[in-house]
């Protein structure tokens, strides 16, 4: 079974507060995998979706260097009676919360096969280091105080979240990569600053083989004996 990347949620921002959500226009399909990139600085109490079984998410990889960044994973997943999907963000007290999700179908349930992270003082070039498995999601945070900051993704595959405002938030990134390998995702910025990153990677699920015509036509044979 291979993996292929769904429905995308618009970026949830909150300057200052103590829930943020990321929410889908479109919503996901129930039983698949929804991965999360979120930065906050404050206490993590909950991340949790609006499904008629709300999912916990779980903290795959964290990188709490400050300014602090996570991802976040919920496999089978359901959805809300009525409205759209969501994902809410809770912290202890009013933070910075910046959270957006992506639904990925073929996802071998469970932990990663892999994590990494990175951390940068003064610099420029950022990267999460290396991951090895089939779906690479992650980014990273810096501590400019530019808006815009200048985000450039210089890594394999696609970028799909950004905000470069790090006068209101603190300035973020994240990108996936379906792939195969070891790979990492790598940015420049605008302003020699401090970075932190992560990334994680996941294995695509294994499909069970159905028994052939023949090997079915054996078996009843077999049970006439």
């Amino acid at each position: 079974m291979s993996i292929v990347r769904g429905q995308i949620s618009a970026l949830g921002l909150v300057g200052s507060g103590t829930t943020q959500a990321a929410t889908w226009s479109t919503n996901p399909t129930a039983g698949n995998t929804i991965l999360i990139f979120l930065q906050t600085n404050g206490t993590i109490t909950s991340v949790v979706d609006n499904g008629t079984t709300p999912s916990t998410f779980v903290a795959d990889v964290s990188n709490t260097g400050a300014p602090n960044c996570y991802v976040y994973r919920a496999n089978g997943i359901t959805l809300p009676a009525t409205g759209s999907y969501a994902v809410t963000v809770t912290t202890t007290t009013s933070t910075t919360i910046m959270v957006g999700g992506i639904e990925y179908s073929g996802v071998q349930p469970g932990a990663p096969a892999s994590t990494n992270t990175g951390t940068g003082a003064s610099s420029t070039a950022v990267t999460t280091n290396s991951a090895s498995g089939i779906l690479l999601f992650g980014g990273f945070t810096d501590a400019t105080g530019l808006n815009p900051e200048t985000i450039t993704y210089t890594g394999a595959g696609t970028q799909q979240f950004v905000n470069t405002n790090g006068s209101g938030y603190w300035a973020a990134a994240a990108a996936d990569l379906i792939s195969s390998g070891s790979h990492a995702h790598t940015w420049t910025v605008g302003d020699s600053t401090n970075w932190t990153s992560v990334v994680a990677a996941y294995n695509a699920s294994v499909a069970h083989k159905q028994p052939s015509v023949n090997m079915n036509q054996a078996l009843k044979r077999a049970s006439i004996y």
